[in-house]
């Protein structure tokens, strides 16, 4: 009787699985149809409005390569020779106006040409110590020198000839602002180029000495009155010892005055130092 059971349980969930695996079908295919459907309609109607010709009828030859791809020249862009030419200028143009937009002598100069037409007044104030010799714009200095001005080109080249030129000796940036100063040569931020040039130079970095400069600032501890504040050191370890067996000195700065106390020592402990506080800065100075 079991087994009967059993065989048609599994008959049944047979039947089941062919029911599902049926409509998991239709469902599939309703789907796939309705995605299909709308695709198919759209690909009937891609139809061109314009006929496709051949390479050689566009009247391009082999050498233009890719210029009716890029929309330079030719027949289907509208753009004929003269007006990638007239295009290309006017590109020249921009490049020069953007460049002397960048330079700092334009407002300069153009106020001492006209000084008529007005200007800033920090572009006023600063003309005092420029004059226009030719067109050339040069700055007076204090012992009533004239150093020529230099745009950014200019002061790179100069930057260049100084440092690692013929006569070049790699120096630092204040030696190669005062080289320049002296050759005659001017501009607004010649001290921070000169860092920054210096800091740039590969052979500099390679074969210069190495910076020993702390990491930080160095800040002063002031004190307001004699035997205020006292500074402990170790010197040591002394090889050979002296005949006492000493081996290290313990000195104490005073930071006021800068006098000093110091103590040869066998041992290098608290209690010594201890000793040595209580012995020769509090029992004769007081306490700091």
């Amino acid at each position: 009787m079991n087994l009967l059971l059993n065989i048609y349980r599994g008959k049944k969930i047979k039947r089941q699985i062919l029911w599902l695996s049926k409509h998991l079908v239709i469902m599939l295919r309703k789907k796939y149809f309705n995605i299909r459907k709308p695709m198919q309609t759209k690909a009937e109607f891609l139809v061109l409005d314009t006929p496709v010709r051949p390479v050689g009828d566009t009247g391009l030859t082999a050498q233009t390569g890719l210029t009716a791809q890029t929309g330079l020249t030719g027949p289907e862009t509208g753009l004929t020779g003269d007006a990638a030419v007239n295009s290309d200028s006017a590109k020249k143009v921009d490049s020069i106006v953007s460049a002397e937009a960048q330079d700092w002598r334009v407002p300069l100069v153009s106020y001492l040409r006209d000084p008529g037409r007005g200007a800033e007044r920090n572009i006023r104030r600063l003309a005092f110590k420029y004059v226009l010799i030719d067109d050339e714009l040069y700055r007076r200095t204090a012992e009533d020198l004239l150093l020529k001005c230099l745009d950014s080109d200019q002061a790179r080249v100069a930057m260049g000839e100084v440092h690692e030129g013929i006569c070049g000796t790699h120096q630092s940036a204040p030696k190669m602002k005062w080289l320049l100063r002296r050759a005659g040569f001017y501009w607004p931020t010649m001290l921070s180029d000169c860092f920054r040039y210096y800091k740039g130079c590969e052979e500099c970095q390679r074969f210069g000495d190495l910076q020993l400069v702390p990491a930080a600032l160095m800040h002063p501890i002031i004190k307001p009155w004699p035997f205020r504040g006292w500074g402990l050191d170790f010197i040591g370890q002394i090889n050979p010892p002296s005949s006492k067996g000493h081996r290290f000195v313990l000195v104490a700065t005073d930071y006021f005055t800068k006098w000093t106390e110091s103590v040869s020592l066998k041992n290098m402990t608290h209690r010594e130092v201890i000793e040595f506080i209580t012995e020769h800065i509090i029992h004769r100075f007081g306490i700091p």
